[in-house]
């Protein structure tokens, strides 16, 4: 009944054993962009471990990439240095978020409460 549970503490296991920060959350997991391989192999090991089957994973690491450039009292960044930066692709809220954030925002206008004090 916990197989997903005994796969994400594997996994958890290896990154935090390891001294690489790896957020879990339900079967999902974020980790550096650059670990995405090892995160796949270890996925592939521990599920094969807990369920004696290999499943595809779900991995998503879709990111834009920007060249800009960097200047401050680091060294080797005193004088403007282009460097290569990555940000996660945007993606827009659903209509069921839209509607639900509407609500919310009606409700604080009705009852007075304001987040933003």
């Amino acid at each position: 009944m916990n197989i997903d549970s005994q796969i994400a503490n594997m996994v958890l296991d290896h990154f935090t054993n390891k001294n690489i920060p790896v957020l879990c959350i339900h079967d999902s997991f974020i980790i550096q962009y650059d670990k995405e391989p090892e995160l796949r192999r270890i996925l592939d090991q521990a599920t094969h471990q807990v369920t004696n089957s290999i499943i595809d994973h779900d991995i998503k690491n879709v990111r834009n990439t920007h060249k800009g450039k960097v200047t401050g009292n680091i060294k080797g960044y005193e004088e403007p240095v282009v460097v290569e930066y990555h940000t996660p692709i945007r993606i827009d809220p659903t209509s069921q978020y839209l509607d639900r954030k509407a609500k919310f925002t009606k409700w604080l206008e009705i009852s007075g409460n304001n987040l933003s004090e």
